[in-house]
């Protein structure tokens, strides 16, 4: 309302001034009497004129800048939406859901609804405890939405972690993803920023959370291949430097043969962790095309692709290292064989010479 009033005060203002310039400064019959008038007189009679209306000016002046500090006085407070917290957490390689669902189906504190689909199982949280909902997913990775901190832990530790054979392949530096979000009916399900909109109504709740989930999940298992495959690299980045001098590489066959299984094992858990790839959109969008732009948003405000793209170039550099390894254990082996090779050949030469003498 502000910015309507001030405008309309300053056109008074334009419209005041307009008049007193314009105010002819006597009237019809006045200008025979100013004719017979002293100049000095004129001129007095011209300044107290201008004097009046400079006053008037500056009294509507001095009105609007007290209205418009006193709405000043009375601006509102700017809207800052409460937001809620999200966190995804990957915990292992692969989860076996069918054995949680039957842990918690005595649980009080956690509800299993309805299935969704095959490879994500939906959580509700009871609201003695805080509320909140949860989504586990096949792939070893879980997302809680609006759960408060202990009960998330209560969850991860109780249910995740100690459940027997639940984690397939247990990772013991777990990763997570945070991001935060607001419930708005007036507006859209977007991401504006850094947060998450969501619409209660169109699409629901659940089947938004549930787009914005496989990002984060997503996300969160991409941090555990970065920091594996970071891990590899250290491991092995002694080796260039010694083949460099011209030393011998100290690494076992059994050794080498476990670095080649660890990058097939890296390999095989970025292109097939749970029956999908990291470059593939999920079998859950085929059928939900307008919730897949949800998925794209959120993966791209997490850079999921760039990330995707570099952890590439690094396992090209570690295939290329790999390859070096084997040739490398391929030719000692071969080395063994000769030299076994030429002991046998000498040892026989030998019996052959001293049964000759003999």
């Amino acid at each position: 309302m502000r910015g309507m009033l001030v405008p309309r005060m300053l056109a008074s203002v334009a419209a005041q001034t307009v008049r007193l310039s314009t105010r002819r400064p006597l009237a019809q019959s006045g200008f025979t009497a100013m004719r017979f008038m002293s100049t000095q007189t004129r001129s007095n009679i011209r300044r107290v004129g201008q004097e009046k209306d400079a006053g008037a000016l500056q009294n509507l002046l001095k009105r609007v800048m007290e209205v418009d500090a006193g709405m000043t006085d009375m601006m509102p407070a700017p809207f800052t939406p409460h937001t809620y917290k999200c966190r995804a957490y990957c915990t292992a390689e692969e989860y076996q859901l069918s054995l949680l669902e039957k842990h918690l189906s005595s649980s009080s504190t956690f509800k299993v609804m309805p299935l969704i689909t095959p490879d994500i199982l939906h959580i509700q949280v009871d609201p003695s405890q805080g509320g909140g909902e949860m989504f586990v997913f096949s792939n070893g990775t879980f997302v809680a939405w609006g759960v408060q901190e202990n009960c998330e832990q209560q969850f991860l530790q109780d249910c995740i972690r100690k459940l027997p054979g639940f984690e397939i392949h247990s990772i013991q530096a777990i990763e997570t993803e945070d991001a935060e979000y607001v419930i708005d009916e007036d507006e859209a399900t977007d991401m504006k920023g850094e947060v998450i909109l969501l619409n209660p109504h169109i699409p629901s709740l659940t089947l938004s959370r549930i787009s914005f989930s496989h990002g984060l999940a997503r996300s969160a298992k991409l941090s555990v291949l970065e920091s594996m495959l970071e891990n590899y690299l250290s491991s092995t980045k002694h080796i260039p430097i010694l083949m460099l001098q011209g030393k011998k590489i100290p690494l076992t066959r059994r050794e080498i043969l476990m670095k080649v299984g660890e990058l097939l094992s890296f390999r095989q858990q970025l292109n097939l962790s749970a029956g999908e790839s990291f470059l593939d959109t999920p079998d859950f969008y085929w059928a939900r095309p307008e919730l897949e732009e949800y998925y794209h948003k959120i993966s791209r405000h997490l850079d999921v692709r760039p990330r995707i793209a570099i952890l590439n170039k690094k396992l090209d550099y570690a295939n290329e290292l790999a390859s070096i390894l084997k040739e490398h254990l391929s030719e000692k082996h071969s080395l063994t064989l000769e030299w076994m090779i030429i002991i046998l050949i000498t040892v026989e030469v030998t019996f052959e010479a001293i049964h000759w003498v003999f």
